[in-house]
């Protein structure tokens, strides 16, 4: 018996988020009237497991409107003109979503190293007066 190695671990992927899962939860505390703002499936089922309070109000970007997970089925941010996101995004700013809000603001960054090469990293925006789909 010794240490679980990165290759021995059947949790890997999962390794992380639970820490992840604490910062946003912070960070919506925080902000409590921000609702949490998703483009990855993966980071939203991931951290709407692990924030605390649930965050049952939690959306999907979906500018498209196509329909390629659970995620965009039953969120939809159209008809929420004028409120604030918080979002979470594992990659660098998409420029393209800046022009649907008045404001976007880096608020806090995320990074975990579970195993060397195993880095999870998210970024925080609070993003205010969604002015719908550009």
């Amino acid at each position: 018996d010794g240490p679980v190695t990165r290759g021995l671990d059947p949790a890997r992927r999962m390794r992380g988020w639970d820490h992840a899962g604490d910062w946003a939860s912070d960070l919506q505390r925080e902000m409590p009237d921000a609702t949490l703002l998703f483009d990855d499936r993966k980071v939203m089922s991931a951290l709407t497991y692990y924030v605390q309070p649930h965050p049952f109000d939690a959306v999907m970007w979906n500018p498209t409107g196509k329909r390629n997970n659970h995620f965009e089925m039953v969120t939809d941010i159209r008809g929420s003109e004028g409120e604030d996101f918080l979002y979470v995004i594992r990659h660098d700013w998409p420029e393209r979503a800046g022009s649907s809000f008045a404001e976007s603001k880096l608020i806090a960054t995320f990074r975990s190293r579970a195993y060397s090469g195993d880095v999870l990293e998210l970024s925080a925006y609070l993003l205010s007066d969604f002015k719908g789909y550009k």
